[in-house]
């Protein structure tokens, strides 16, 4: 096919690594994993109002006056599906925010005075290739994704 989900797969785990990795060498770990947990809340919370959502309104039978539950396969079937879009977003969100961290911090470290100009043109060039292969990533993935969906 198109896509090759071995291939996603390894380039989103290669990434994610070597997002992890950098937050890691520069002290940026603990408000990364901050932000996850909060990121990790939220897509949660969505997920379930998500689910919520798509049965409670069209649950109320008017000419009975009571709520009737949906067939469990239906439900089953648009809880797997949301959840997958979610989590799908939920590490687009991550990502984003560790990218914001790393921004953050050479800018930072550039604006201090703590490296040089040419210190700073290397780490921008290292900083900017991770920004790209990230970005292509995931732009693989939700392309893949859409894929499924259509």
């Amino acid at each position: 096919g198109l896509f090759r989900y071995e291939d996603t797969t390894r380039l989103v785990s290669q990434s994610a690594g070597e997002l992890s990795s950098y937050c890691s060498q520069r002290g940026l770990e603990p408000a990364w994993k901050i932000w996850s947990c909060k990121d990790a809340l939220w897509t949660l919370l969505l997920w379930v109002i998500l689910v919520l959502g798509r049965f409670i309104p069209s649950g109320w039978n008017s000419a009975t006056q009571r709520v009737e539950f949906p067939e469990w396969r239906d439900l089953l079937a648009h809880a797997i599906l949301a959840g997958i879009l979610v989590v799908a977003s939920f590490w687009q969100v991550r990502t984003s925010h560790a990218m914001l961290l790393i921004l953050n911090s050479w800018s930072a470290s550039l604006l201090g005075g703590e490296i040089s100009c040419m210190e700073a043109k290397q780490q921008w060039r290292r900083v900017s290739g991770l920004f790209r292969k990230t970005s292509r990533t995931f732009e693989h993935c939700f392309a893949a994704l859409a894929s499924l969906i259509v």
